[in-house]
């Protein structure tokens, strides 16, 4: 199950699905993600990577997060090209939540997606982003309640 709609007062988009496997890189530079594809014919926001809020409904869990919504540009695929998806950084988690059904929220626009010469400088710009989420995070004091 995947779909989006816009959000609403202070969510700028919500999207769900099933969290599958993706390229596992994340894990290898020490930042692992949970993905969940994306219908490219939907309306979606700007590609980019958003402060966001994830919901796993089978475990009543809230999560805080970093989210990139796009395709990912600095990794490659062998298809050329990824699928559009948005992939997110849980902040204070470890666990594994493949196959669980997740909502995801976006609350803040951070920065434009973008290619990187290489993955040291795409784990530099993360662990950047990580912290921009920490602080909004620190800073809105923001609610982690629970969804209806």
């Amino acid at each position: 199950m995947s779909g989006c709609k816009p959000g609403g007062t202070k969510i700028l988009y919500s999207c769900e699905g099933r969290v599958i496997t993706g390229n596992r890189i994340g894990r290898t530079m020490g930042i692992p993600t949970v993905n969940i594809p994306l219908d490219d014919k939907d309306e979606l926001p700007q590609f980019g990577v958003y402060v966001a809020n994830v919901y796993v409904p089978q475990m009543d869990l809230m999560l805080k997060g970093v989210a990139n919504l796009g395709v990912k540009p600095t990794i490659e695929n062998a298809s050329g090209s990824n699928p559009v998806c948005v992939e997110v950084n849980l902040l204070d988690f470890t666990g594994d939540l493949y196959g669980q059904d997740i909502k995801v929220d976006l609350l803040e626009f951070v920065r434009r997606e973008m290619k990187f010469d290489n993955l040291e400088a795409l784990k530099e710009q993360i662990n950047k982003d990580i912290k921009y989420a920490k602080d909004f995070f620190d800073k809105t004091k923001h609610q982690m309640g629970h969804y209806e």
